[in-house]
């Protein structure tokens, strides 16, 4: 931890292809946030070869390029399964970077979501007596998520802990893939660092030009907080990897409904 009181943050995100306007916006929406704290730096890891976009001359921003992820077992679902691989890949690439820094924090974010721009000071707030604090945003199924689209994390979780996914082989109408963000709070949880999650911070989530689905700062239900749980996260995702399936996305296809 640096001597001075103002904690420098890298934050982190992952690029593949996005429209022109999502970058846009993205990048206006990273200047303010940097120019509400300075001590902050954009890193971007793109493993696309074609990626050419103008960044803003006063953003603070590293592009770094990494080789796509490939992967040898085919079916209906490997474009997906390509696309976790990869984003996971993009995300190590940037928690290497981090590390390589002397940045007290890594903020992880989705290039397709627009944020308050006190989101950092917002966050420090909320971390206290935590390792991870994680902000819910609406996804793109209006669902209430928590994952590494916003989430505040110390530099002790990242020196032990990886950005990971587990794979394993197809049913025919499901792909069974436990994703990073789930196997992130899995793998912390079992390292003994305490997460904290609440609606803390305004977020747009940018569906296409005209639609933005927006969340903003409220207490979370008492429903919400058994969701939110980390044993109960952390059992569900151990039950998960004991079943080789995807259970919570499965019950959500069964019932039709929302958990």
């Amino acid at each position: 931890m640096r001597l001075n009181k103002i904690s420098k943050v890298v934050i982190g995100t992952t690029i593949a292809k996005l429209p022109a306007y999502i970058l846009e916006e993205f990048f206006s929406n990273q200047k303010e946030i940097q120019e509400n704290y300075p001590d902050s730096e954009l890193v971007i890891s793109t493993s696309d070869d074609n990626f050419r976009i103008d960044v803003p001359r006063e953003l603070k921003c590293k592009i770094i390029k990494y080789q796509k992820s490939v992967i040898i077992d085919t079916d209906i679902f490997t474009g997906n399964k390509i696309r976790i691989l990869d984003m996971v890949e993009g995300r190590n690439v940037a928690r290497s970077y981090f590390l390589r820094s002397d940045a007290d924090y890594f903020l992880s974010v989705d290039a397709d979501m627009i944020y308050d721009p006190n989101l950092i000071s917002i966050l420090m707030d909320e971390i206290k007596n935590y390792d991870i604090v994680m902000s819910g945003y609406m996804k793109k199924n209006h669902r209430l998520g928590y994952s590494l689209g916003c989430a505040l994390i110390r530099r002790k979780v990242l020196e032990k802990v990886k950005f990971n996914c587990l794979i394993f082989s197809s049913s025919p109408n499901m792909p069974n893939i436990i994703e990073d963000g789930w196997m992130f709070e899995h793998d912390a949880i079992q390292k003994g660092f305490k997460i904290k999650r609440g609606i803390f911070v305004r977020i747009d989530h940018i569906i296409n030009e005209k639609d933005k689905l927006r969340i903003i700062p409220r207490r979370i239900t008492t429903w919400e907080n058994i969701k939110t749980n980390s044993a109960i996260r952390y059992l569900i995702v151990k039950l998960c990897i004991l079943m080789k399936r995807d259970l919570p996305r499965m019950i959500i296809k069964k019932i039709g409904g929302k958990l």
